[in-house]
């Protein structure tokens, strides 16, 4: 046997390979997805965010941004539409942040608040009433919104998930 004709047997069950592996890409093609993935794919497209309620996350996203409660939708809204338009462009998502204005209330006194997670920290914190009163009452929209998250039904992010 020569050469020459080693290098044909070899071409030729080369493209006998790719033939069949075309033939069976064709058939598996033309077949069409089962039954079983056509409804996982369903399953999978379906809208699961809840119908009625209340949504959480706005709320969380903005919670120390200066947007006030009848303006939050949108500006999420605007701000999804953002992060569509940067991960369409082939700019990073992993550094997004709001451009909403930061809430104006003073930083937190970590002092008290340090005391008041400390091990007997109920008992701390009504020993220093006073202190944790002052807190609470510098900021008045963190709280407000920490009772708005009371009232909220459940939690559905729009960010893009790529």
């Amino acid at each position: 046997m020569s050469i020459g004709s080693v290098v044909r047997w070899i071409g030729r069950g080369l493209l006998a390979i790719v033939l069949v592996v075309v033939a069976i890409f064709a058939a598996y093609r033309l077949r069409g997805p089962t039954q079983e993935q056509s409804a996982a794919l369903a399953l999978m497209q379906a809208d699961y965010r809840p119908q009625h309620g209340v949504n959480a996350f706005p709320l969380l996203w903005f919670v120390r941004s200066d947007v006030p409660a009848d303006q939050r939708e949108a500006r999420l809204e605007a701000d999804v539409d953002r992060a569509r338009r940067r991960l369409a462009a082939g700019e990073s998502f992993v550094d997004f942040k709001t451009d909403a204005p930061v809430l104006g209330e003073p930083p937190s006194n970590d002092a008290v608040l340090r005391e008041a997670r400390a091990p007997g920290c109920l008992a701390k914190a009504q020993a220093n009433g006073d202190a944790m009163r002052a807190e609470i009452a510098a900021h008045p929209v963190l709280v407000s919104r920490a009772e708005d998250f009371a009232r909220t039904d459940f939690y559905w992010n729009e960010f893009p998930h790529d």
